[in-house]
């Protein structure tokens, strides 16, 4: 799972973008799960506040096992 947020003033947001890509295309389908990528509009998360996000437990607890 990758999260990210367009406003995060450290790492640009395209750089997630990119690593997502690269996970999706080199990704084992027999034993590796998932890539997910959720991408925050502009909501003064920045770098570190992403855990205030009132949707991120919703998608933690989909990405889990259970959620699977």
């Amino acid at each position: 799972m990758i999260l990210h947020a367009k406003d995060d003033d450290i790492i640009p947001y395209n750089f997630a973008t990119e690593l997502y890509n690269i996970a999706l295309s080199n990704r084992n389908t027999t034993y590796q799960g998932n890539v997910t990528y959720h991408l925050f509009e502009s909501m003064g998360y920045g770098h570190m506040f992403l855990y205030k996000a009132p949707e991120l437990p919703r998608l933690v607890g989909d990405f889990g096992p259970q959620g699977r």
